[in-house]
């Protein structure tokens, strides 16, 4: 069944070691859960330490819960941590991109 979720898949290069990345992704993921857009669904987390990457996958509602959030979530110090241990390196979208997305 087709719906309007989006799923995303954010591509990682760690600056740090990975288990910097570990603990500020953690404590982001608990700040969205606590305070975050209701549009923010399951998302998992992935760690490559070999090849110092990383990949995190995550459901949204639908494409306004992917701004949403990120409008809510970008002046969070959480967010700074994690840009700090990682440099989002690409982010695909798992179905075509809305205008809302596009702008």
């Amino acid at each position: 069944m087709i719906d309007n979720r989006l799923t995303v898949l954010n591509i990682y290069e760690l600056k740090k070691p990975p288990e910097d990345f570990e603990i500020a992704v953690g404590a982001l993921a608990r700040r969205v859960e606590a305070e975050g857009h209701p549009g923010v669904l399951p998302y998992r987390l992935f760690v490559n330490a070999s090849e110092r990457t990383a990949h995190g996958v995550i459901d949204y509602k639908d494409p306004g819960a992917w701004i949403g959030h990120h409008d809510i979530a970008m002046s969070w110090p959480e967010m700074t941590a994690l840009h700090a241990a990682a440099t989002l390196a690409e982010v695909i979208f798992l179905r075509p991109r809305t205008s809302e997305i596009q702008t």
